[in-house]
């Protein structure tokens, strides 16, 4: 991973860093928007979520519980130091950063997993988009074994993006 600042008169010369800490393809970052110090996740084909401060190249803590590719790994906009991933393997997990293991694990789908994504207006609501063409919500309130909330859709292919609207509280858009 690269990182770049595109307020310095040199940021055509290259990188303000270079981050390795994964061993295979990084398909994910996203940036902490809460308060406390900027960080930021990455997720990789190699099974792991590592958190990152901008100011180190080596990560502050490694993830490795998912037992496939890790799609995306998001921060919850509303709850610190909380965020969830989503894997090949089915699963979206929501962990917290201070921990070394995740909190709940939900098989949200029977399929891979390729987005996932918090809901801006509910701080329980992570909305999952996979393989098998559904958009599902997860209620994290409700425990790994509960049905989700609900399930969309729609899709003639696998559904790779979803993301809430932070401008309304029950849109969400998805792509394939």
């Amino acid at each position: 991973m690269q990182l770049w600042d595109l307020g310095l008169a040199n940021h055509t010369r290259g990188p303000l860093r270079v981050f390795k800490g994964h061993t295979k393809e990084v398909v994910s970052v996203h940036w902490n928007q809460t308060r406390g110090p900027p960080l930021f996740l990455s997720g990789s084909w190699d099974c792991g979520v590592n958190l990152w401060d901008p100011n180190s190249t080596v990560p502050i803590s490694a993830f490795r519980e998912h037992l496939g590719q890790v799609y995306g790994a998001v921060w919850s906009p509303r709850k610190p130091g909380v965020f969830a991933s989503c894997s090949s393997d089915g699963t979206l997990k929501v962990w917290d950063a201070r921990q070394r293991s995740s909190g709940q694990t939900f098989q949200a789908h029977h399929h891979e997993v390729l987005s996932c994504d918090w809901s801006k207006y509910n701080e329980n609501l992570v909305v999952t988009g996979s393989v098998d063409k559904t958009v599902r919500g997860i209620d994290i309130r409700a425990g790994p074994g509960a049905p989700p909330l609900f399930s969309l859709g729609g899709h003639g292919y696998a559904v790779r993006r979803v993301k809430c609207s932070p401008h309304h509280p029950t849109m969400i858009a998805s792509s394939r």
